[in-house]
């Protein structure tokens, strides 16, 4: 089998730890062997050359971004109902909300375009008849959205039913 450099390109994975928080990012699709910072930019490093890491697409093409969090339960055994989702954030167009539950259904919300310069809180208010013992939650951007994300909390409460 002859396996091309684009198809390997489509198997890269990089993987980034913040030291201080234990933070993991996950970055798809690049191609690159190393990485730099030179006088503050941001290099990759292949067999075909040095590519500089910045703008706003990747050649012409948008950059698609996402942020999941872990499954969190709230420490409780228990099912627990979802009210809100409050984020603290700064965008520049729309951002889609999905609420993962623990039966592998999830719910998708879409934030409108803010378009301001300063931190914005916003609330997501699942459905009412929402229940599950663990939670996730995905953002991700729309039409090339950008965020700054400064806070992000789920807010579980919890039911008399136990599970397992």
């Amino acid at each position: 089998m002859n396996y091309g450099y684009a198809n390997l390109l489509d198997t890269y994975k990089t993987l980034v730890m913040n030291s201080r928080s234990n933070a993991v990012t996950e970055y798809q699709n690049y191609g690159f062997n190393s990485y730099a910072t030179i006088g503050g930019a941001n290099y990759g490093a292949s067999s075909s050359g040095l590519y500089l890491l910045s703008g706003d697409d990747d050649a012409g093409t948008n950059i698609g971004w996402s942020l999941k969090t872990g499954q969190m339960d709230d420490k409780s055994p228990y099912l627990k109902r979802l009210p809100e989702v409050v984020l603290g954030l700064r965008s520049n167009g729309p951002v889609r909300v999905i609420i993962h539950c623990d039966d592998e259904t999830s719910y998708s919300y879409t934030l409108p375009a803010l378009n301001i310069d300063t931190i914005r809180q916003l609330r997501v208010q699942p459905g009412r008849g929402l229940r599950s013992r663990y939670y996730a939650v995905e953002l991700q951007g729309i039409e090339n959205s950008t965020i700054e994300l400064d806070s992000l909390q789920v807010n579980m409460s919890k039911t008399s039913r136990r599970i397992g």
